[in-house]
C-alpha cells in the first residue's frame, strides 16, 4: 500500500489552532517550527510534521508519543519502531507526504511558475533539456515535471541532491514515478514497481488534521 497525502493550506497566517497544534510535536520540532522567520513556513513545518504522525498511527497504529525517529547517512528521516518508509515535501501553501508499507519512497512537489531554466545545464541531463525544450510545449511544465521526478527519485534512494546530478536522466528512470497536479502544484512520487502495490491518494484539510491529533493524542511527542 502507497498513501499519498496532498494537504493545500487555507491561508499563510499562524493562527490560534496551529499554536495549540504546537503541543503535540516535540519540544525540538516545536523550536525548529518557531525558528522560521515566515509564518507559511512555520505552518508547512508544523503540519508536515503533524502529517507524518497521522499516516504513521492510520498505518501501524503506533501511539504519537510512541513513535521514534532518526535519520540515514544522508539525513532522510526514517520510523524506528516499525518497517514504514514515508517521505515529505512542502512548498509555498502546499504539503505532500507519502508512506509505504513495502517499498522506499520519494516525494517532491513544486509550485508551476516562472522556471529557472538557466540551472538546466548545472542541474538537468542533456537528454531532460531536450525534453524541456520540445516544440510548442509549455517549457515551465516540463522543467518542472522533471524537476520534481528527480528530486522524489534522489529523495527515494536517500541521497538528496548531489554533485553528480546532471548525469542522472529522469526520464530513463528504472523505477515508477507517479505525477500529477493539484492546482497550480506538480507533485512526484517516485517508488519501486517491482513489488506489488496500490496507491490510495487522500486529500487532507487542516481541520481534519486537527481532529485527528487532538482526538488521537495523549501527549506532545
Amino acid at each position: 500500500m502507497i498513501s499519498i497525502y496532498n494537504l493545500s493550506l487555507s491561508s499563510s497566517t499562524f493562527e490560534k489552532k496551529e499554536n495549540e497544534l504546537l503541543s503535540y510535536i516535540s519540544p525540538e520540532r516545536k523550536k525548529r517550527v518557531l525558528s522560521y522567520h515566515h509564518p507559511i513556513d512555520q505552518k508547512l513545518s508544523l503540519y508536515g510534521q503533524l502529517l507524518i504522525k497521522i499516516g504513521i498511527h492510520r498505518l501501524t497504529k503506533i501511539h504519537f508519543e510512541q513513535m521514534q525517529f532518526s535519520t540515514n547517512m544522508h539525513g532522510k528521516p526514517i520510523l524506528l519502531n516499525d518497517s514504514l518508509y514515508f517521505n515529505l515535501s512542502h512548498t509555498r501553501n502546499h504539503v505532500l507526504c507519502v508512506f509505504s508499507t513495502k517499498v522506499e519512497v520519494g516525494a517532491d512537489v513544486e509550485k508551476i511558475e516562472n522556471a529557472p531554466f538557466e540551472i538546466m545545464n548545472n542541474f538537468f541531463h542533456t537528454k531532460e533539456i531536450e525534453y524541456i525544450n520540445t516544440p510548442y510545449k509549455d517549457r515551465a511544465f516540463l522543467f518542472y515535471d522533471v524537476w520534481t521526478k528527480k528530486e522524489a527519485y534522489l529523495k527515494m534512494i536517500g541521497t538528496g541532491l548531489h554533485d553528480r546530478i546532471s548525469e542522472i536522466n529522469i526520464l530513463s528512470c528504472p523505477f515508477t514515478i507517479e505525477t500529477y497536479q493539484v492546482e497550480q502544484y506538480l507533485c512526484s512520487v517516485c517508488f519501486n514497481q517491482a513489488h506489488d502495490y496500490s496507491i490510495k491518494n487522500i486529500n487532507i484539510s487542516e481541520k481534519q488534521i486537527y481532529d485527528y491529533i487532538t482526538i488521537n493524542s495523549c501527549i506532545g511527542t
